[in-house]
């Protein structure tokens, strides 16, 4: 099963496009909003867990740097 029909059905419009039994010009699959319900929370998740992991890790970073500011203070 695919997201577009790329192939018409035997039965065709004088426009070229696949016709359905209700006369339709339907070329994406009624499936299409599956793919948007799954992507679009899935895309934001990702984007919250990478700004966490960012913060995460930036704050590391600084605590380390700071740290070894600080030992090199004391070793002068």
């Amino acid at each position: 099963m695919t997201m577009f029909k790329w192939i018409p059905d035997s039965k065709s419009n004088p426009s070229g496009g696949a016709t359905q039994d209700n006369g339709s010009n339907q070329i994406v699959s009624d499936w299409l909003w599956l793919y948007w319900a799954i992507t679009a929370p899935l895309t934001f998740a990702i984007l919250v867990l990478w700004f966490w992991w960012y913060k995460r890790t930036d704050k590391r970073y600084k605590e380390k740097q700071e740290h070894e500011l600080d030992e090199e203070a004391k070793m002068e």
